[in-house]
């Protein structure tokens, strides 16, 4: 669900507009020094540091109500970056469009 930057998805998941999250640990301590949530994974754990600080957050209501989707969205979500990791040449094709960007401005980067 788009709910724009990392404080909207901290906002959204205390006021219980969504269940969990994807994003900075930094935006979602807050809410974790609290009790609020909980912090499931560090994907900086399993990728390279580029990742280091998005962190899986979840309220304890989700965890304990549907932990068996939380575990499938978080397989899912490594399955999806480790392929877009391992085909970096379809990836980039495969998200040109979508993301508005030429070859030219890809082959820049």
């Amino acid at each position: 669900m788009g709910a724009g930057g990392s404080r909207e998805h901290a906002a959204a998941l205390k006021t219980g507009a969504t269940d969990a999250s994807i994003g900075s640990i930094f935006a979602m301590a807050p809410l974790k020094v609290a009790g609020e949530a909980r912090e499931l994974l560090s994907v900086g754990d399993y990728f390279s540091k580029d990742w280091v600080e998005t962190s899986f957050v979840a309220s304890h209501e989700v965890i304990a109500r549907k932990a068996e989707v939380v575990v499938k969205v978080i397989k899912a979500f490594f399955n999806a970056a480790t392929f877009v990791q391992e085909d970096k040449a379809w990836s980039i094709r495969a998200m040109q469009s979508p993301m508005g960007y030429t070859d030219a401005e890809q082959a820049a980067r």
